[in-house]
């Protein structure tokens, strides 16, 4: 089945509107909401594979901020946070596509990035399934 893009649309309006409200109330235990709603709509638009063209994986999906974590030392924590938590900055990588990545770019890690969940996943993609 296709994923429908109507419904995909509305849940990037309400993420935007998330974004304005954190920062509006500047709500720092707000973001782990963010992050977690962010998670879905990314996996959406990303139609719940690696966005590495080569790869397409449906397996050990993670997520990769485009701006990272050392960004915050250089700007405003809420421009930072917001800029970081919009679902824009974020891409959906493999497992491995994503090591691949941090290891390019000079920051490899031993630290083994948690994947979301086979059962996540799927419970996600039938929000977004054409009907």
């Amino acid at each position: 089945m296709e994923l429908n893009q109507e419904k995909i649309d509305k849940e990037i309006v309400i993420m935007k509107k998330s974004i304005a409200r954190l920062i509006k109330d500047q709500d720092k235990d707000y973001i782990g909401t963010i992050e977690k709603y962010n998670q879905m709509v990314i996996l959406a638009v990303a139609g719940f594979k690696c966005q590495n063209p080569i790869c397409a994986s449906e397996k050990d999906l993670q997520i990769h901020h485009l701006i990272m974590r050392k960004a915050k030392n250089y700007m405003d924590f809420w421009r930072y946070a917001s800029q970081r938590y919009y679902w824009a900055n974020q891409i959906v990588l493999c497992k491995k596509c994503h090591r691949k990545y941090h290891k390019e770019m000079g920051q490899d890690t031993d630290e083994d990035m948690k994947c979301i969940s086979k059962e996540k996943i799927e419970k996600m993609k039938k929000k977004f399934l054409e009907i």
